[in-house]
Protein backbone atom coordinates (compact mmCIF):
# COMPACT_ATOMS: atom_id res chain seq x y z
CA UNK A 1 0.00 0.00 0.00
CA UNK A 2 2.88 2.35 0.76
CA UNK A 3 4.28 1.81 -2.74
CA UNK A 4 0.99 2.91 -4.28
CA UNK A 5 0.89 5.94 -2.00
CA UNK A 6 4.48 6.89 -2.84
CA UNK A 7 3.76 6.54 -6.55
CA UNK A 8 1.42 9.54 -6.50
CA UNK A 9 2.50 11.52 -3.44
CA UNK A 10 6.27 10.91 -3.21
CA UNK A 11 7.62 14.41 -2.79
CA UNK A 12 5.67 17.48 -3.79
CA UNK A 13 7.88 18.10 -6.81
CA UNK A 14 6.87 14.76 -8.34
CA UNK A 15 3.18 14.99 -7.46
CA UNK A 16 0.66 14.10 -10.12
CA UNK A 17 -0.86 17.48 -10.96
CA UNK A 18 -4.02 15.84 -12.28
CA UNK A 19 -4.93 14.96 -8.69
CA UNK A 20 -4.86 18.66 -7.84
CA UNK A 21 -6.76 19.56 -11.01
CA UNK A 22 -9.49 17.10 -9.99
CA UNK A 23 -10.00 18.93 -6.70
CA UNK A 24 -10.08 22.28 -8.50
CA UNK A 25 -12.83 21.03 -10.83
CA UNK A 26 -14.88 19.86 -7.85
CA UNK A 27 -17.46 22.65 -7.38
CA UNK A 28 -17.12 22.56 -3.60
CA UNK A 29 -13.41 23.25 -3.44
CA UNK A 30 -12.08 25.37 -6.32
CA UNK A 31 -8.58 26.73 -6.75
CA UNK A 32 -8.63 28.63 -3.47
CA UNK A 33 -8.53 25.34 -1.57
CA UNK A 34 -5.51 24.18 -3.55
CA UNK A 35 -3.70 27.47 -2.86
CA UNK A 36 -4.48 27.17 0.84
CA UNK A 37 -3.02 23.65 0.89
CA UNK A 38 0.14 24.81 -0.89
CA UNK A 39 0.54 27.60 1.65
CA UNK A 40 0.17 25.14 4.53
CA UNK A 41 2.70 22.77 2.98
CA UNK A 42 5.32 25.31 1.92
CA UNK A 43 4.55 28.35 4.06
CA UNK A 44 2.66 31.51 3.26
CA UNK A 45 4.01 33.68 0.43
CA UNK A 46 6.87 31.33 -0.46
CA UNK A 47 8.09 30.83 -3.99
CA UNK A 48 7.40 27.08 -3.80
CA UNK A 49 3.71 27.65 -3.06
CA UNK A 50 3.45 30.18 -5.88
CA UNK A 51 5.23 27.84 -8.31
CA UNK A 52 2.85 24.99 -7.52
CA UNK A 53 -0.18 27.24 -7.96
CA UNK A 54 1.14 28.50 -11.28
CA UNK A 55 1.93 24.99 -12.51
CA UNK A 56 -1.64 23.88 -11.75
CA UNK A 57 -3.01 26.92 -13.57
CA UNK A 58 -0.89 26.01 -16.60
CA UNK A 59 -2.34 22.49 -16.58
CA UNK A 60 -5.86 23.94 -16.47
Amino acid sequence: MVKKFDKYWDGMRNINKMLIVATVFDPRKKMQFAKMCFEKLYGKDTTDAKEMSQSVMIVL
